[in-house]
């Protein structure tokens, strides 16, 4: 359970369209690990993220999303972010819009497992 940053997404593997984190992931994937009460907060938002950002994001359910899906994710953090919320969620949205940032920046994208 995690979020990760692909920096490459050149030479991976695929399931359907989301690619695949390899075993020596150093260099390719930054990840930012999720505990099971973070997902919940997530879980929380899921129905407006997955309407915002075109995605089919659930609970136990991993998805991948590419530049186009991440400057979606990133206004719909914007706004997320002017509303009160638990500092560990804010900390969370603020790590999820930078690697959407850098993941426009390096045409690749981003992979949320939950």
């Amino acid at each position: 359970m995690s979020i990760q940053l692909f920096l490459r997404l050149d030479g991976l593997d695929y399931y359907g369209d989301i690619p695949e984190k390899p075993e020596d992931s150093n260099g390719i994937v930054e990840e930012y690990p999720l505990s099971s009460g973070d997902i919940k907060m997530i879980l929380n938002d899921i129905d407006s993220i997955d309407a915002a950002c075109d995605a089919l994001l659930d609970d136990g359910d991993v998805d991948f999303f590419n530049c186009e899906k991440c400057a979606k994710l990133k206004e719909w953090i914007d706004n997320r972010l002017k509303n009160t919320m638990e500092p560990r969620y804010h900390e969370i949205l603020d790590v999820l819009y930078d690697y959407c940032n850098r993941a426009i920046e390096l045409n690749t994208g981003v992979v949320i497992e939950l």
